[in-house]
């Protein structure tokens, strides 16, 4: 009998050292039988507390930016119209591009043509900055998103607009 009691608890030894878990009949809670249960009904059951009247609202998030995208976006639109040697930064409150006037473009049309088309990405309170990158110096070309595209949508004249952007 002792050997027997003595070889049990060896094996129970060694069981508990290897960390071997000894089987469990089912319906206990293993994954098993959580599986074949339902889930618990969603209805309130008696004395269940309704949520509150004012439930709690996330903070507000940042208004949309991604920078990466409209970069891309506005790069490809002038390289299309042939102004790939163009640099474009689009930041939270301003839109800068430095491009080199190709020969043959006109200055002012290039500048105001950039300006239209970082506008249509823009948001109306960013300042959009074009610098037009020439032999005989660099110009500067600075206007409010919101009056570009005030332009664009027929909202004020020509003069009107180019009495809004600042050259230097």
């Amino acid at each position: 009998m002792k050997i027997k009691t003595i070889s049990i608890l060896l094996v129970s030894v060694l069981i508990f050292l290897s960390g071997c878990v000894p089987p469990t009949p089912p319906g206990d809670g293993t994954t098993e039988t959580l599986q074949t249960t339902e889930p618990p009904s969603q209805q309130p059951v008696g004395n269940q507390q309704s949520p509150p009247a004012n439930p709690v609202t996330p903070p507000a998030t940042e208004a949309k930016y991604a920078g990466i995208n409209e970069n891309a976006a506005l790069y490809e639109s002038l390289a299309e119209a042939g102004l790939g040697n163009a640099l474009v930064d689009f930041q939270r409150d301003n839109v800068l591009i430095a491009l080199e006037l190709p020969q043959g473009y006109n200055e002012a049309s290039t500048a105001y043509y950039a300006l239209g088309l970082a506008a249509g990405i823009a948001e109306p309170e960013q300042k959009i900055t074009v610098e037009i990158i020439k032999e005989g110096g660099n110009s500067k070309y600075s206007v409010l998103a919101s009056k570009s595209q005030q332009f664009s949508a027929g909202s004020i004249t020509q003069q009107q607009f180019e009495s809004f952007v600042q050259k230097t």
